[in-house]
């Protein structure tokens, strides 16, 4: 009878790397953790290097051979108590999964059928083992989540993983438990609860700051999306401009084609007053030869001879001629007059918008450099948490930015 009862209690037991008192059922029992003898468990060449150094040259080479027996007779209960954790836990684990599967077979998958068999299975654990259900359920918990992670089941106690089985605890919080149980394997409870608290508390800060980045980011893609946009604007206007220059430029040919045109026409002309000019001379001089051969007399005469009539005719002709070559000269020195004003004109019109256009795309250019520049910055003032440093000179700006941004506003409305 008595050998029985003990065995029930031990069976009770579940946590071999610590004591029960009395086989209680409460969850402070899991409060104590592994001796620190268990933080590292060698292999079997660590125990001979070991061995060698502390007894070779003092001992028999069968007693250190004896020694390293022993020792790897330790390290492999060690491995064995420290699994045991999942052991249990994968059993258990094991025991729910089964009978969920024949409910969901049976009555199909629904959440009633699995509610109902796992409440089946909790009623059985906890009646044959005698183990509360918040126990079973740490077990499977404990599996679920380290039964893959070496690591942590050679270095925590059952304890310790009771406090990282949390849905809410990450991976790079477990290793950096694992990490602090290697380098102090006496680490309590509370230090360990300690270094939790503190580690979420620098990865909120890390949150918080990511948060901050992401959301200057995103008002960094808005400002550069609107500064793109703006840039866009400005583009097709410098292309606007550049369109027309090129059109300013056909007319500036245009007008130079014209000129070239009157310039051949006003030398045609110049030719053509030379030759009536030289035509006027021949009858000019005929006439003058004919009135010396005349002889006056005062005779009655009806009508001038005919040959003089014709001569004085001719000569008329040939004036008139040359009195409309000479306007129409006149008219078309002024229209080439009027060309050449029009092309010198479209020359410098031309120029200035080349110029001007130089120095808006130099503004563009520029202000595109700075828009980069200072999003750079501001990006590092936020990633290194030195917003009050730079509070002062960020004013600054926002002034000059302000009255920049309003001599821009009075352009514009005057444009």
């Amino acid at each position: 009878m008595s050998n029985s009862k003990d065995k029930k209690v031990n069976n009770d037991e579940f946590d071999p790397t610590r004591l029960d008192a009395g086989g209680a059922d409460r969850s402070d029992a899991l409060e104590e953790s592994l001796p620190p003898a268990f933080a590292h468990i060698p292999d079997q060449r660590e125990i001979s290097q070991a061995a060698r150094q502390f007894f070779a040259g003092q001992l028999d080479d069968s007693l250190v051979a004896a020694i390293v027996a022993e020792s790897e007779e330790v390290a492999h209960s060690t491995r064995k108590i420290l699994q045991e954790h999942m052991r249990i836990g994968g059993n258990f684990a094991h025991i729910l999964t089964r009978v969920q599967n024949d409910f969901v077979s049976r009555l199909g998958d629904t959440p009633k059928s699995r509610s109902t068999a796992t409440e089946l299975v909790y009623r059985f654990l906890e009646q044959v083992f005698r183990r509360s259900r918040s126990s079973v359920k740490l077990y499977i918990r404990c599996y679920e989540k380290f039964s893959t992670n070496v690591g942590a089941v050679q270095i925590l106690s059952l304890s310790d993983m009771q406090l990282l089985v949390g849905n809410d605890v990450g991976d790079e919080i477990v290793e950096m438990v694992v990490d602090a149980k290697k380098e102090n394997p006496e680490l309590s409870r509370r230090e360990i609860k300690k270094l939790i608290a503190d580690y979420r508390d620098q990865l909120a800060e890390k949150d918080t700051r990511l948060d901050v980045v992401t959301n200057q980011l995103s008002d960094v893609a808005g400002e550069l999306d609107d500064t793109k946009s703006d840039r866009d604007r400005l583009t097709e206007e410098a292309r606007r401009l550049q369109q027309q220059i090129e059109q300013e430029k056909k007319n500036a040919n245009g007008t130079l084609v014209e000129l070239a045109e009157a310039q051949r026409m006003l030398s045609v002309l110049q030719n053509q007053l030379a030759n009536t000019e030289r035509e006027l001379t021949t009858r000019t001089n005929e006439l003058r030869e004919a009135s010396e051969k005349v002889q006056t007399k005062e005779v009655p005469v009806p009508t001038l001879p005919e040959h003089i009539k014709n001569l004085q005719e001719a000569t008329q002709n040939a004036m008139d001629d040359f009195k409309k070559a000479s306007e129409k000269a006149e008219a078309m020195r002024a229209e080439v007059a009027a060309l050449e004003q029009r092309r010198d004109a479209e020359a410098r019109k031309i120029e200035e918008q080349e110029l001007l256009e130089k120095k808006i795309k130099g503004l563009l250019q520029k202000f595109g450099d700075f828009m980069q520049d200072y999003h750079s910055a501001q990006l590092l003032v936020t990633a290194d948490g030195a917003h009050k440093a730079f509070t002062g000179l960020f004013t600054a700006l926002a002034d000059l930015v302000g009255k920049f941004h309003g001599e821009l506003q009075a352009a514009a409305r005057a444009a």
